[in-house]
C-alpha cells in the first residue's frame, strides 16, 4: 500500500492495467516528463498490430513504465541493494529510448537505406549522452546508469537484459492484455519469488520451474499468434517497402537518414520521429508505387498471401536452400513476378524465423538458469519437469496484390519444385 509519508517527499502514482499503481520518485518523475522519454507515446508496441487486434494501440511509452516497475521488483526480490534497485529501475525506464518510429520496422528500414546505422540500443546510447534534461535528473549517478545500459556480466544489466529480464516480463502480459489474447500470460508472482542471483547471473530456484516454463511457452505462443501473424506481417513489409521505394526513387531524400554523413542531425531529426510524423513524411513524400502501398495500409487493403507454409512441409531440398542466410529473396521476387504478371514492387516473398532463444539453452543468446535440487546450476532445458524444447520455427509467406493470387500461388510451387529439382 502507498505510504502517505512518500506523498509527502514528492512520490507520485501512476495507474496502470497490469500492476494497479506504478510509484516513481521525484527524480524518476523528471525522467518521465523529460521529452525523450514522453516521445515513446508516439510509438506503438507492436507497429500495425492493430489492423489485425483492434485494441493494440498502447505504445512504448506504458512498457517502459512497467519494465521500470517490474525491474524494481526483480532487484529487490534478488537482495540488491536500495541504490541498485533505483539504478535498475531507472535503466528499465531509459532501455527504450532508441526506439525509432514503428521500432524495429524501422530499424530494418535504416538497414536497407542507411546500413551503417547502430541499432536502437546504441542510438539510445547517444540520444542520452546528448540529454541535458536526462544528465540534469541524474546528475551524479548519470555515468552509472550509461554503464549499466552498455555493459555485460553486470547482475543489474541482467535485470533489464537477459533470458528473464523485466522487459520480457512485462511486454508479454501487457501485449496480452491490450490485444486480448491470454497466449502471453504466466505466473509472474511465482516467478518473482524463485529468482536469486549468483556470480551476477539471474538464476531460477527449481520451486519455480514449472512457472517459468510457462513464461517460455507464452512466449513462443505469442511469436506464432501475434508477432509474426501473417496479416500482421503483411501490412508491416508493406509499409517499410513503401518508404524503401520512395527512397530508392528520390521522393524521399535519402540524407534524412545519413548517420556517417551528418550524425548530429540525424540524431535531431531522430528526436522528432515518432509513428505519425514518419508515415505523414512517406506518405506526403511517396508517389506511384510508394504512394499506394501507403494508402492501402492506412485504409487495411492489405495484400493477399499466396503461401503460408512452414519449411518443414517445403520439399526438403528447396526448404533447406530458403533457410540459408545467403538466400536471394530479391531473386526469388522477381521470378515470382515475371511468372505470374505481377508488378515487380507488388511482389513480396520472405521467411519468417519464429524465436525460439527461450529454447536455445546455452547455445543461444538468452538462456535461462535453473538452481536445481541438488543446488547446481543448469539451463531449465535440461529439467525433467519442463515441456520439450521447441526446435525454431520458419515459414515460407509470399504475398501480393489480390487479383494475382492465385497466379502468385501457382509460380511459388514452381519455383520451389524447380530449386528442389536443382
Amino acid at each position: 500500500m502507498f505510504d502517505p509519508k512518500r506523498r509527502e517527499a514528492g512520490f507520485k502514482l501512476i495507474r496502470d492495467p497490469l500492476y494497479d499503481y506504478i510509484t516513481i520518485s521525484p527524480r524518476e518523475r523528471d525522467l518521465v516528463d523529460s521529452l525523450l522519454v514522453q516521445r515513446l507515446r508516439g510509438i506503438k508496441q507492436l507497429q500495425f498490430a492493430y489492423l489485425v487486434y483492434p485494441s493494440a494501440q498502447h505504445t512504448r511509452f506504458e512498457h517502459s513504465l512497467g519494465v521500470m516497475h517490474l525491474a524494481g521488483e526483480v532487484a529487490r526480490c534478488i537482495g540488491l541493494d536500495q541504490p541498485a534497485v533505483e539504478r535498475a529501475r531507472i535503466a528499465g525506464l531509459l532501455h527504450d529510448v532508441g526506439h525509432g518510429p514503428y521500432s524495429h520496422l524501422f530499424e530494418s528500414f535504416l538497414a536497407k537505406v542507411s546500413p551503417k546505422t547502430p541499432n536502437h540500443e546504441a542510438i539510445g546510447q547517444l540520444l542520452l549522452e546528448r540529454d541535458e534534461e536526462i544528465q540534469g535528473a541524474l546528475k551524479a549517478d548519470f555515468d552509472d546508469v550509461m554503464e549499466t545500459l552498455r555493459r555485460r556480466g553486470d547482475v543489474v544489466k541482467e535485470v533489464i537484459s537477459s533470458g528473464l529480464d523485466a522487459d520480457k516480463l512485462d511486454y508479454l502480459r501487457r501485449d496480452s492484455h491490450h490485444l486480448g489474447v491470454a497466449y502471453g500470460m504466466f505466473d509472474l508472482p511465482r516467478i518473482l519469488t524463485s529468482l536469486r542471483c549468483e556470480g551476477n547471473r539471474l538464476k531460477a530456484d527449481f520451486r519455480g520451474t514449472h512457472a517459468v516454463d510457462g513464461f517460455r511457452h507464452a512466449r513462443f505462443q505469442m511469436y506464432t499468434q501475434v508477432y509474426n501473424q501473417h496479416a500482421k506481417e503483411i501490412a508491416d513489409r508493406m509499409f517499410v517497402r513503401a518508404a524503401e521505394i520512395a527512397v530508392e526513387d528520390g521522393d524521399l531524400p535519402s540524407r534524412l537518414f545519413d548517420f556517417d554523413g551528418d550524425r548530429e542531425g540525424f540524431l535531431s531529426r531522430y528526436r522528432s520521429w515518432d509513428d505519425a510524423s514518419f508515415m505523414d513524411l512517406v506518405s506526403a513524400s511517396a508517389r506511384g508505387e510508394a504512394k499506394e502501398l501507403v494508402e492501402r495500409v492506412r485504409r487495411r487493403r492489405l495484400f493477399k498471401r499466396a503461401c503460408y507454409r512452414e519449411f518443414r512441409f517445403l520439399p526438403p531440398v528447396a526448404g533447406g536452400q530458403m533457410m540459408g542466410e545467403d538466400f536471394e529473396w530479391e531473386e526469388t521476387e522477381r521470378y515470382l513476378s515475371e511468372s505470374s504478371g505481377a508488378p515487380r514492387r507488388f511482389v513480396f516473398a520472405c521467411r519468417l524465423h519464429i524465436n525460439t532463444k527461450q529454447y536455445d539453452g546455452l547455445s543461444g543468446s538468452e538462456p535461462i538458469l535453473l538452481k536445481n535440487q541438488q543446488g547446481d546450476t543448469e539451463e531449465i532445458s535440461n529439467s525433467q519437469v519442463v515441456s520439450a524444447p521447441r526446435t525454431p520455427v520458419m515459414q515460407l509467406l509470399v504475398f501480393g496484390p489480390e487479383e494475382f493470387r492465385d497466379r502468385l500461388a501457382t509460380s511459388t510451387e514452381s519455383y520451389v519444385a524447380e530449386i528442389d529439382v536443382g
